[in-house]
């Protein structure tokens, strides 16, 4: 359900409570939460006499927050068909809402023990052991019921997320691979879905400028050198503002600063991203969220290396981006100056390439909208032994993009992924893509 991102079954009702919950969720998934909520307190308060009803009114429940609600209407429905898995599994999902972990996973897994390739079971207890900080178990999870449901893509997509962070590159690009051949029959790509251009949000740029300023103020208050770096500054220098979809802002500091004095100065009013143990040595990279506008601020610590300036995206890709060596000046904009790599202009030759001006790049002869520009992809930057990685990040965002039916953004990460690296599953996609008339 939209409220909650664990899977949750719902199955044909054959009375009154399971009808009214049926309606329920209909009007939550059309955005009427208090008609669903008015549905489900009504439902709740008749008797049933299938488990059916049980099943959806725990599901329900779960949409709407209650989770200690829907754990008794998941009882009850076991209560009338104990070896139901489509309630085991709601049960499960209602225990982790109402806060018991144990109980929730011993449901999910019981799901799976009567019923071993059942998708939603397999990925919400892959979900829990994540939460926990057990990849590896998560895996496990999703390995098992594969060889069940081989087909699976959702499951595939899992596994492919899992992998990636587990560090097993030729896994994750096996699995994503698979996911992409198990989705693309069902694909029904149309034209005219996000083909326009992005419109314009100024509530957006005045939260971004006050994230940006209030950065800056921190760490110049606090001595630390920086400078801006990435989309924001493309988007000022091309086109005298950033750009209406970035939701954040990248910043460069040297690699000798003291990180405990960047905490420090970030410390009131951004809220530190809480990153996974492998990700807190904050030897490349530190994440914040500016907590007046929500607006992400990430800062990284330029080394160098070799002649020039490393910066590293950090855990779990790693990605590596070697740029030349450049000087920090500044650049005018909304009143004030802005530091940011000099010569600017060949900074954003090294970062986006030689087509930084134009709105668009060609690809293949493909022509794409740069808002569909993925800078891990397509970066002239992009270190030689990261490039495995980056392929399969990219394998990663097209699967969510064709999720969300983004064909437009599906293509252009077909046209970077070509570039980079040609598969011919992304191949496949591409012309299926073009032959349905995506531009």
């Amino acid at each position: 359900m939209a409220s909650f991102d664990f899977d949750v079954r719902i199955v044909a009702p054959c009375e009154s409570a399971g009808m009214l919950a049926l309606q329920g969720h209909r009007s939550f998934s059309e955005g009427a939460p208090a008609e669903a909520l008015r549905l489900y307190r009504e439902a709740s308060a008749m008797p049933f006499a299938h488990a059916s009803s049980g099943i959806d009114l725990c599901a329900l429940g779960i949409a709407l927050g209650d989770g200690a609600g829907a754990r008794t209407h998941g009882l009850r429905a076991l209560a009338l068909a104990p070896g139901d898995a489509d309630a085991w599994v709601n049960l499960g999902a209602a225990c982790w809402l109402a806060g018991l972990r144990k109980e929730a996973a011993q449901a999910t897994d019981k799901a799976l023990s009567i019923a071993p390739g059942m998708e939603s079971a397999a990925l919400n207890l892959a979900r829990m052991w994540r939460r926990v900080g057990q990849p590896v178990r998560a895996r496990a999870v999703l390995a098992a019921a594969l060889e069940h449901a081989a087909d699976s893509a959702r499951m595939h997509h899992a596994m492919a997320e899992i992998c990636r962070v587990l560090g097993d590159t030729a896994a994750a690009r096996r699995h994503a691979l698979a996911a992409l051949a198990a989705l693309q029959p069902s694909l029904a790509p149309e034209p005219g879905v996000d083909e326009g251009p992005e419109a314009e949000d100024p509530a957006a740029q005045a939260r971004l400028l006050e994230a940006m300023t209030d950065t800056c103020d921190r760490l110049k208050g606090a001595g630390i050198g920086h400078h801006l770096v990435g989309g924001v500054v493309l988007g000022i220098v091309r086109q005298g503002r950033p750009f209406s979809g970035d939701k954040d802002v990248d910043l460069g500091v040297d690699f000798d600063v003291d990180r405990a004095l960047v905490a420090e100065a970030m410390a009131d009013g951004f809220t530190a991203i809480d990153a996974p143990g492998p990700a807190r040595d904050r030897r490349w990279c530190m994440g914040f969220v500016h907590a007046a506008t929500g607006v992400g601020v990430d800062l990284f610590f330029k080394q160098p290396v070799d002649g020039k300036l490393r910066i590293c995206l950090g855990w779990p890709d790693d990605l590596l981006f070697d740029v030349p060596r450049y000087h920090v000046g500044s650049i005018r904009w909304q009143g004030r100056d802005w530091p940011v790599p000099m010569p600017v202009e060949d900074y954003l030759l090294a970062d986006y390439g030689d087509g930084w001006r134009s709105p668009t790049r060609e690809v293949h002869g493909h022509r794409y909208d740069k808002r569909w520009h993925d800078s891990q992809l397509s970066s002239p930057s992009l270190h030689a032994d990261s490039v495995p990685r980056a392929v399969n990040l990219g394998l990663l965002r097209l699967l969510a993009a064709l999720g969300q039916r983004r064909w437009p953004k599906a293509l252009a990460l077909c046209d970077q992924l070509q570039a980079l690296c040609p598969l011919d599953g992304v191949g496949a996609l591409r012309a299926q893509l073009l032959a349905a008339g995506i531009r």
